[in-house]
């Protein structure tokens, strides 16, 4: 279902119903509270976070007074990023020749239904300040990335243990953001806790802090340079989480370099993103 785009604008107040992008964070790249709309990773590392994120219908409030601004938005559109198809070369599961119905590593994948009853939820409160802007953030939403369920079938009835289904959890939100300028530099920081995370073999709901740090340079004309480091880690993690099925990290760092420059007036743009 589409909708078109509805805004209207009262004196303190702006409300928007339809497909929009809400958009989270201070971060270019590696953003850790950016989580509800999502993306389309069809060619990742090809297309710029700002074209990849995809619409969803949503209501969208928001509530201003002074420097701060109070954001809350409802999403009972259900839609999940956009991975790469069987044949692409960026696709999964890359060895075509066992790739059957008996040795399919992606088995069915479960979708919440759209609707009022699964619909996801966020709030954000942003104050914007002479040099520096803060934000803080809450979020009731769906994984995007699906969770292998494995079931255990012992022989002889059984082949041991079996992929089931791919189901999304539903997680939970609360993080943070400040951004600061000083002169051509500026900084900018995020911090999320993420709760609900599940693996095979263990009842717990496991959460995930997240750290993200970048510096940005603009004294260049028509140029910026930038450099971005997130850090997500399970403060409860369990070494046995290591293992098959569940393959685990207990922390995955990521870094990027960004570099935008502009042409021909700002009628023309470069990124690169190395």
């Amino acid at each position: 279902m589409k909708l078109i785009s509805k805004f209207h604008r009262f004196l303190f107040m702006d409300l928007k119903l339809g497909r929009q992008i809400m958009i989270w964070g201070t971060a270019d790249s590696l953003s850790v509270v950016d989580v509800l709309n999502p993306r389309d990773n069809r060619v990742p590392g090809l297309i710029d976070v700002e074209d990849a994120r995809l619409p969803l219908n949503a209501l969208k409030v928001d509530f201003y007074a002074g420097n701060w601004n109070l954001s809350a938005v409802a999403i009972p559109d259900i839609r999940f990023g956009k991975n790469p198809d069987y044949g692409s070369e960026y696709y999964f599961y890359s060895i075509p020749d066992n790739f059957s119905a008996e040795n399919n590593i992606l088995p069915k994948e479960e979708i919440p239904e759209s609707g009022t009853e699964n619909a996801e939820y966020g709030v954000s409160f942003q104050g914007n300040f002479s040099g520096w802007d803060w934000m803080l953030y809450h979020a009731d939403f769906y994984n995007d990335q699906p969770r292998v369920v494995f079931e255990f079938n012992p022989p002889p009835l059984g082949s041991g243990l079996e992929t089931k289904s791919r189901v999304h959890d539903r997680l939970k939100l609360n993080g943070t953001g400040i951004t600061l300028v000083s002169g051509s530099w500026l900084w900018k920081a995020e911090a999320a806790q993420v709760s609900g995370f599940r693996f095979y073999g263990t009842d717990q709901e496991y959460e995930r802090q997240d750290l993200m740090f970048g510096i940005e340079y603009a004294g260049i004309s028509d140029a910026s340079l930038g450099f971005e480091i997130s850090r997500r880690s399970y403060p409860d993690f369990d070494s046995t989480l290591e293992n098959p099925p569940n393959n685990a990290d207990e922390h995955v760092v990521q870094s990027a370099f960004n570099y935008r420059q502009d042409f021909w007036n700002q009628t023309l743009h470069l990124n690169s993103f190395p």
